[in-house]
């Protein structure tokens, strides 16, 4: 198809439903969402730090604990337990500093909650602020911080600097409600919290809303040890304590920090809505309790895909859609290439359609600019050498869908020289590189295309059902991460 200034009505159509699918793209594992997570080691901490552990999607920095449910050199145990249980001793940990407020009645129920044997606990010399302001000055972007307790480590890491906060990216943090605040993770340190609200730092507050079904009763916790994954069988060890058991039989077991992990993996399921007073607040007004419930297992049972669909609730992935020369090939090319690779393809193919020699091109080097980069959609500039005439020009589409690099964001571009060829350079945040398909590929292309017009006619019914086996040749056979020159551009 041609990128000129005349678009055709046809691509035109095709594009608003390309936007309606949001492009229909995951963030690969590459592109993971950096956390760190900060608890005082109650039971549904426990819950909702094993449910984040589950998703491969979250890339967690680091776990510190604040005072609230435990002290924060009890949590710091409890925590180092778990890590090692679930073999991620890797992750830093540090507790944070000794509070004044008098311990709530229910930790010495919260000190007998198993979270993993007893180990030979860390000694981090940093503490839990100073970890912390390590990691998000250490890492290229700015970070989500997940607070499952009060917000004294926030408060005190916000105080360190002024500049420190542009490195956070948000804050998601469960409590009761807010404006008038009320719960434990406020009232706990609300000297804290009072401090953190005068910033301007975004807070998602997110809160069970005290709604009837969100229990964690007998049923569902029946749910969890019949799930066969390190991270549910946790969760079914730290209730055969018997009083975590009589929390359940008894209804007072809720579903509260593990609400987190299921809006940082499906928001759709929760209505966030801003504070009109303080904008930078925001606050569930209601979410989907059965879809939540229903979410938390599938995550314990690594039974989920993380993806930004708008309209799939999953790209759709059965055989049976799909025409059979390509359904024939579906389960090799996903196997080779991931489920990511797949979904541009498709929707390139859709986009183009018909099945295209460069339009696969394009989407398999969107993608892997995209790795090289380690960026979600939507965040490189790309300067096209194809041109915008086929069959070179059929690149342009694959770009797009693979490097998320639409037309109407207007960060694709199309380079004025005279001479069309499979190319282009990606920039993001002034970092230049050049991608560009191996000459002995491109002499392939032009050696098959050629004998395929001596026998059947140049764009002829023959020739374009040869388009389309060789497309799909190219597709199960070219690896992305063998076919492409890649360089450095001043």
């Amino acid at each position: 198809m041609k990128l000129t200034k005349a678009i055709s009505f046809q691509l035109l159509i095709t594009l608003l439903l390309l936007f309606v699918f949001k492009i229909g793209l995951t963030q690969s594992i590459d592109t993971k969402t950096p956390i760190i997570i900060d608890t005082d080691a109650g039971v549904d901490d426990l819950r909702a730090i094993s449910l984040f552990m589950a998703i491969e999607n979250a890339d967690i920095l680091a776990i510190t604990t604040t005072g609230g449910n435990l002290s924060s050199q009890q949590g710091l145990k409890k925590i180092n337990n778990l890590l090692h249980y679930l073999k991620t001793d890797n992750i830093e940990t540090a507790a944070g500093k000794k509070t004044a407020t008098p311990p709530p009645p229910w930790r010495k129920f919260s000190e007998n909650i198993y979270w993993g044997e007893k180990t030979n606990n860390k000694f981090n010399p940093i503490n839990a602020k100073n970890l912390i302001i390590k990691k998000l000055k250490n890492y290229p972007e700015p970070v989500t911080i997940i607070c499952l307790g009060t917000l004294t480590n926030l408060r005190d890491i916000l105080q360190s600097s002024n500049e420190i906060k542009n490195k956070i990216k948000k804050v998601i943090w469960y409590n009761k409600s807010i404006f008038p605040f009320s719960g434990f993770n406020y009232e706990f340190d609300k000297n804290a919290a009072d401090s953190v609200f005068t910033t301007d730092i975004n807070i998602n507050v997110i809160s069970n809303l005290d709604k009837a079904l969100a229990v964690f009763n007998q049923t569902f916790l029946d749910s969890i040890i019949n799930i066969d994954t390190k991270y549910a069988q946790i969760i079914s060890k730290a209730y055969k304590n018997v009083e975590a058991l009589n929390t359940v039989k008894s209804g007072h077991a809720k579903l509260w920090d593990d609400l987190i992990p299921v809006y940082f993996l499906y928001p759709e399921l929760f209505d966030i809505q801003p504070i009109k007073k303080k904008p930078n607040f925001s606050i569930n007004k209601n979410y989907n309790v059965k879809a939540v419930r229903e979410k938390i297992l599938k995550i314990l049972a690594k039974d989920y895909e993380f993806e930004t669909n708008v309209v799939f609730d999953k790209f759709p992935i059965n055989p049976e859609n799909y025409k059979y020369d390509v359904r024939q090939f579906m389960d090799t090319i996903i196997k080779k290439y991931g489920t990511e690779e797949w979904r541009a393809c498709v929707l390139t193919d859709e986009l183009h359609q018909h099945l295209g020699i460069y339009s696969t091109v394009g989407a398999k080097m969107g993608l892997k600019a995209r790795e090289i980069f380690k960026v979600p959609i939507d965040q490189l500039q790309v300067i096209s050498f194809a041109g915008n005439r086929p069959p070179i020009g059929c690149m342009n589409d694959g770009l797009q869908i693979g490097a998320g690099a639409t037309l109407g964001h207007g960060v694709i571009s199309i380079a004025n020289d005279t001479i069309a060829r499979p190319e282009a350079i990606f920039i993001y945040n002034g970092i230049k590189k050049r991608l560009t398909l191996k000459k002995e590929y491109t002499q392939q292309v032009r050696s098959d295309i050629s004998k395929g017009i001596v026998e059947y006619g140049n764009l002829t019914s023959g020739y374009w059902k040869l388009i389309r086996k060789l497309s799909i040749k190219y597709w199960l056979e070219w690896d992305r991460n063998k076919i492409f020159d890649v360089e450095n551009v001043k």
